[in-house]
């Protein structure tokens, strides 16, 4: 397994369904933008992807919702900045939030891609690739 660090950028918004399940949509930018060099990959070659994600989200608060754990699972489309390839792939994390007031809260996050990878555009998965994503963020509740 190679590993490889670079940077990344995430939005995302999402909706509460009741106190302990959520929706979010968000895209991700591992360095799609050539700001830095991307992952490191396969035959040498540096890998830029985004992903535009579903995901559900479990919660379970604590301290009268101050403090929130939570777990996510969704579907990631993905795309390479390198064979013009992409497809679909999933994406799991976990993360626990401390919320300020009624507005803005903090979370610190860490999120698994895992994908396949066509390095040679045959159509056929030729690397099974996962990208582990930690960040923090801060949210704003409306």
């Amino acid at each position: 397994m190679i590993r490889n660090t670079s940077n990344g950028i995430t939005l995302y918004g999402g909706a509460y369904i009741n106190r302990h399940l959520s929706v979010e949509l968000g895209y991700t930018s591992f360095d799609s933008w050539h700001i830095d060099d991307g992952y490191a990959a396969v035959q040498g070659q540096e890998i830029g992807a985004a992903a535009i994600t579903v995901s559900t989200l479990a919660h379970y608060a604590f301290f009268d919702d101050t403090l929130d754990f939570y777990v996510k699972f969704g579907v990631a489309d993905m795309a390479f900045n390198v064979a013009k390839s992409s497809g679909f792939g999933m994406v799991y994390g976990l993360g626990v939030a401390y919320r300020f007031d009624e507005v803005y809260s903090m979370k610190l996050a860490y999120d698994i891609y895992k994908f396949d990878y066509d390095s040679n555009s045959d159509g056929a998965a030729d690397y099974h690739m996962q990208l582990e994503y930690a960040y923090v963020a801060i949210e704003m509740q409306f």
